[in-house]
């Protein structure tokens, strides 16, 4: 369990390699897998986080299966990064990576390049992803709820398009009274991209797949 010191020492600074981090979190560092649901299992013990819930399993499942990595650091949108593909021009640089200047793409800064790798191999990065994907998916998540959704597998395929538009996935759930088929195939329709139709194609599938 985490003293109120550590968890206000995470929040001050998360992903600073202070000699008292490893200290703190060595009984809380995630197993030794790279399968990153596992991983996020772990993550509420790293900061005062709900448990997974079974949509967020089956959402991180599909997501990563696509080739999200926990520790990708890609070119593409000037820098995104982590399991969710968060771009730093994106939720006004998401992981708070010290990004200040629109004069240029990030990834091109070196300084901010080791920053972004530093936070992505910190055993508490899997938390702060977490925490900041289920602020994104959020708006969308609770209108479904809200709406009376309960099913996760509805809501898992809410959390992906919203992944993708936290708006575009409140309007098509608002639209298509949160019929995931009817959601998909509007998700695909709006930007007919190959990554798009993969993503449906698998939706679709657990849809399908489960009883």
């Amino acid at each position: 369990m985490l003293t109120t010191l550590a968890i206000l020492t995470l929040l001050a600074n998360p992903w600073s390699l202070d000699p008292v981090c490893p200290l703190v979190y060595a009984e809380c560092l995630p197993p030794s897998t790279s399968d990153p649901v596992e991983i996020f299992e772990h993550a509420p013990l790293l900061l005062p986080l709900r448990d997974l819930q079974p949509y967020e399993r089956l959402a991180i499942r599909l997501l990563t299966d696509q080739g999200k990595g926990l520790w990708d650091l890609l070119d593409l949108d000037c820098g995104t990064s982590g399991a969710f593909h968060r771009p730093p021009t994106q939720d006004a640089d998401p992981y708070d990576l010290g990004w200040t200047s629109d004069d240029q793409c990030p990834i091109q800064d070196p300084a901010w390049r080791q920053t972004a790798t530093d936070f992505l191999y910190s055993p508490y990065s899997a938390a702060i992803q977490l925490r900041t994907w289920r602020l994104v998916i959020s708006p969308a998540t609770s209108a479904a709820h809200q709406a009376g959704v309960r099913d996760p597998r509805t809501l898992a395929v809410v959390a992906c398009i919203a992944n993708s538009s936290p708006v575009l996935a409140q309007d098509l759930g608002l639209e298509h009274d949160w019929d995931p088929r009817a959601m998909l195939q509007a998700y695909v329709d709006q930007r007919p991209t190959r990554h798009r139709t993969e993503r449906a194609r698998r939706l679709l599938q657990l849809l399908d797949d489960s009883p």
